[in-house]
């Protein structure tokens, strides 16, 4: 209901098919009803559909492919890439993430959440250099206490106490 007023960065998105999906099978249901079909084949349609919730169910249960979905089916939108990050960062898998973080770079280069799930690869690649470089970049694009701590715990990792004294404003 809150999309209503306030409006929303994407609109399109599955968990808000869940409501009207019930209203969708109520007349699912009735069309079946009169049209009257047999028993084998409604139970052929169920068959049909029960696959395909299976197989998204399956893309659910593992974050990284469930990210990476998001972001494949949408990659113009930075903020899937920070909830990738992290979910590769979680998982261990931050090499295999790599390359799309790669990618997203080259196509925004400006974006925010681009450029600290980057630094969040790269830290986890064990580049922390690197990392601080793309969180410095960020802090021009939207300074925030989220990358300010992160700058901070990397310039920790690097024992560089001298430029955690003196962060970008």
């Amino acid at each position: 209901p809150t999309s209503s007023f306030v409006p929303s960065t994407d609109p399109f998105v599955e968990r808000r098919l869940y409501l009207p999906l019930m209203a969708l099978l109520i007349v699912a249901a009735e069309a079946i009803r009169r049209v009257r079909v047999s028993i084998l084949a409604a139970v052929a349609i169920v068959a049909v559909f029960s696959f395909f919730t299976y197989q998204r169910n399956q893309l659910w249960s593992n974050p990284i492919a469930f990210w990476l979905d998001t972001v494949q089916s949408a990659p113009e939108k930075g903020r899937s890439y920070s909830h990738l990050a992290h979910a590769a960062v979680e998982g261990g898998q931050c090499a295999a993430i790599a390359p799309v973080f790669e990618d997203a770079l080259a196509r925004l280069p400006n974006d925010y959440y681009v450029l600290t799930g980057s630094a969040k690869i790269l830290e986890c690649m064990r580049m922390p250099r690197e990392a601080a470089g793309l969180l410095q970049r960020a802090v021009l694009v939207k300074p925030s206490a989220e990358v300010f701590e992160l700058l901070g715990l990397l310039y920790g990792e690097l024992d560089d106490a001298a430029a955690a004294r003196h962060l970008p404003p």
